[in-house]
């Protein structure tokens, strides 16, 4: 497609900022101790913070690209307004990775095993992916995020009846209400020293 460079470069923009306010709330939230308080507000607050640098990093990317004339695809979708956890974790937050899950695990496992296997599947392959990514370089409390993916196949799966699609509020609020509750095992542990976004303002 034609070049489109004064779009592009104003979703960078965009993009940039929010990723330099993600660092910045971070660093703050650190300051005035928010990351040292209880598990659950320390969660949120780099729950918060990582969702808003990976969504600014994504438009950074495709900026640049559309600047470029390049097609590209959408990989983060507004996850902060998912109407419940299947659309964050499929419609909306780092599609590259859930698009891939789809065809690779959830696609042949689901016709081989059905949805509860094929969910849990995916999940399972995500939770270890990140036990790599954020336990390996700081190797402790190993089973920390897949616990967390699994608890979150789970919640998906018991919450996709027609009860909560019938009532869209509701089921936006069990939604975040799990993710909420469940924030301190992925974003405590060794999460802090492998991804510690508080000190890039320091």
């Amino acid at each position: 497609p034609r070049a489109r460079r004064r779009v592009g470069a104003a979703v960078a923009l965009v993009g940039a900022l929010e990723m330099a306010g993600a660092c910045l709330f971070a660093t703050v939230a650190a300051r005035v101790g928010l990351l040292d308080a209880n598990a659950w507000p320390a969660a949120w607050a780099r729950m918060a913070s990582l969702m808003f640098l990976l969504d600014g990093a994504f438009r950074v990317g495709r900026g640049a690209l559309e600047a470029g004339g390049y097609r590209v695809e959408v990989l983060s979708r507004a996850p902060w307004a998912a109407a419940d956890l299947a659309d964050f974790w499929g419609r909306r937050w780092n599609l590259l990775v859930a698009r891939t899950l789809g065809a690779e695990v959830y696609g042949p496992l689901r016709r081989r095993g059905g949805r509860v296997a094929a969910t849990f599947g995916a999940f399972l392959v995500s939770g270890v992916y990140h036990e790599a990514l954020f336990t390996l370089p700081v190797p402790h409390a190993v089973g920390r995020h897949t616990a967390f993916f699994l608890i979150h196949g789970a919640a998906i799966l018991l919450t996709q009846g027609p009860a909560l699609r019938a009532r869209p509020g509701l089921a936006r609020a069990v939604g975040w209400g799990i993710f909420l509750a469940s924030a301190p095992l992925f974003f405590g542990g060794p999460y802090p020293a492998a991804a510690p976004l508080e000190r890039v303002f320091r």
